[in-house]
């Protein structure tokens, strides 16, 4: 195949300019013509690099399927460059059979490679496989790109951020800690700056990747490059704590640590989400004494935008209202209260639980309690199984008798029917109570009131109840005694 017309100067390598449709299926049926042997490794990646503008077409995915059996076959062995132009070509096609093929048959090539790569093909092959959903293909390949990573010359700050954001969606397989063991290796010895933007990449793309302790390792390591970057930006900083608000004080306390000074050190005007974030975090990390000095660098922000939170951004905003506060942080308080106390009820599971876990802290102020106290119970009807598990295992060392025992117990009672109402069948517990015309918070207060007769206390959930909706409920009571 004679394409050296079509071919332009890269880097000192001839490459293919971008190609368009009419050009890829020629290409494409040369492919399907060609010998195996006319077809070495620089013309399956200049041709794959080629594409990249087509991104997802029918025209691409026919070139993709031709270039399988040629990569199978294929007597001269892909260099670094050949493979990570040929991925890279192909970073805009998703997860799909062709693709998936195609990976399967460059991984051999990786495999087989008897040199190093260098860290800019290593991290730039990583990086082209951001859109393929986790597989054991996948797996593979990551797992043979991470072994390159260890001896990979001229591993920078880029290459750190490109080889992070190629496991965005790669969840928690072995293959993508794996990789990220490597990368946190890499840090320590990496003497060039990180720039904002590398940093952010870096943190936003283990948002979704489970806690383990190569992500700990990441993060402490990755703490030191933090303090000693430039001045960050707004979207750095919005993607930092937003790739840190899931994980536990642990994994990000260092982290959190090192952006909250560079925070404090900056004047920038964040959006809603950005703040709850960086709340979430901060609160997260379990610094107090940090907590505070935030909060009072953040609190005309915060209070400006207290009304155009929702219920779960209010809630993260709660959890860094913790110890003695100054005179401008309990207006704060006050306001935060006024705002749950106009939301009523939380709507979904996760806010119903993030809310209990939130008056479980040490938190500043009884009305702010109390209003979030009121607003979950008023909500229990929302909550899952696995969120009342997850709270009940929280709450543990709630002391007996106290609002927080009190809270466990109700939280235990809701979990009981829910254990029921999933083991039976036609959902008689509903009918039953259509029938006696109770409603889903007196039932809650009926249920509360039962566990606590024996001990000769009654807690009252904080809702407007009318006086028929008192009498049908007193009506029950009694029932329940006789």
């Amino acid at each position: 195949m004679n394409s050296e017309a079509l071919m332009k100067e890269r880097n000192g390598r001839f490459t293919l300019p971008l190609l368009g449709r009419k050009t890829v299926d020629y290409f494409t049926r040369k492919v399907e013509n060609a010998d195996c042997k006319g077809i070495d490794g620089t013309t399956i990646g200049n041709i794959l690099f080629g594409v990249q503008a087509m991104e997802d077409s029918s025209e691409t995915r026919r070139l993709v399927e031709a270039m399988v059996p040629k990569l199978w076959s294929c007597e001269d062995q892909l260099d670094p460059v050949d493979i990570s132009t040929s991925l890279y070509g192909l970073r805009f096609l998703p997860h799909c059979s062709s693709m998936q093929r195609f990976i399967e048959a460059l991984t051999v090539h990786i495999e087989e490679y008897p040199g190093e790569f260098d860290g800019k093909s290593v991290s730039l092959s990583l990086y082209s496989l951001r859109l393929q959903q986790d597989s054991m293909t996948s797996r593979r390949c990551l797992s043979a790109l991470a072994q390159r990573i260890q001896n990979a010359p001229g591993f920078g700050p880029q290459c750190v951020s490109n080889a992070m954001l190629g496991l965005r969606g790669k969840g928690g397989a072995s293959s993508t800690h794996q990789v990220i063991a490597e990368v946190a290796r890499k840090i320590p010895e990496i003497e060039e700056e990180f720039t904002s933007q590398a940093i952010s990449n870096t943190l936003i793309a283990i948002k979704y990747i489970d806690q383990t302790v190569v992500i700990r390792q990441l993060l402490d390591n990755m703490a030191c490059k933090i303090r000693n970057t430039k001045p960050m930006t707004i979207q750095s900083f919005k993607q930092c704590f937003s790739g840190l608000q899931h994980f536990e004080k642990a994994t990000i306390k260092k982290a959190v640590e090192s952006l909250s000074e560079k925070l404090l050190r900056s004047s920038h005007e964040f959006d809603v989400n950005t703040l709850a974030a960086i709340c979430k975090c901060v609160s997260t990390a379990g610094d107090m004494h940090l907590g505070r000095r935030v909060l009072e660098h953040l609190n005309h922000q915060l209070d400006d935008c207290v009304y155009e939170m929702d219920r779960s951004q209010i809630i993260d905003v709660a959890t860094i209202l913790r110890g003695k506060l100054s005179r401008s942080s309990e207006a704060l308080s006050r306001k935060i209260s006024k705002r749950i106390a106009s939301l009523n009820s939380f709507e979904t599971s996760g806010e119903v639980r993030n809310a209990i876990i939130c008056i479980h802290l040490p938190m500043h102020g009884r009305e702010l309690r109390n209003a979030i106290r009121g607003a979950a119970l008023r909500s229990l009807r929302n909550l899952n199984i696995h969120d009342a598990k997850e709270i009940c295992k929280k709450m543990r060392l709630g002391k007996k008798g106290s609002s927080l025992g009190e809270m466990h117990r109700l939280i235990e009672a809701r979990l009981m029917k829910l254990n029921d109402s999933s083991s039976s069948v036609g959902g008689n517990a509903e009918s039953c109570r259509r029938k006696d015309g109770l409603g889903e918070t007196e039932e809650m207060q009926l249920e509360w009131n039962t566990l606590n007769r024996s001990e000769g206390r009654c807690f009252r959930i904080p809702v407007p109840i009318s006086e028929p909706q008192v009498t049908r409920l007193e009506a029950s009571e009694r029932q329940l005694r006789v």
